[in-house]
């Protein structure tokens, strides 16, 4: 999953993997080299937090999907009529 944070130290974008972040990759800073990363204490966590929200992101999705074929069957049905 990418995302992108802005650096602490300049403010430029760094984009970023939240996968290979809770594992333990640092990444640079294109503005000033500064290495992000999550410090190993903190990675259960962010690794929870991020699967929490891999499974909210899919349950809308799912939700998207499912109200969409509501809307669908609604309107063939009123096109019938």
């Amino acid at each position: 999953m990418h995302s992108a944070i802005n650096c602490p130290n300049c403010g430029t974008p760094i984009d970023l993997d939240l996968t290979g972040l809770v594992q333990g990759h640092r990444f640079t800073c294109p503005g000033c080299s500064a290495r992000i990363g999550i410090h190993h204490g903190s990675q259960p966590r962010v690794r929870e937090a991020v699967t929490g929200m891999q499974a909210l992101m899919q349950e809308r999705r799912k939700g998207a999907r499912q109200a969409d074929t509501r809307t669908r069957v609604t309107t063939s049905m009123r096109a019938r009529k």
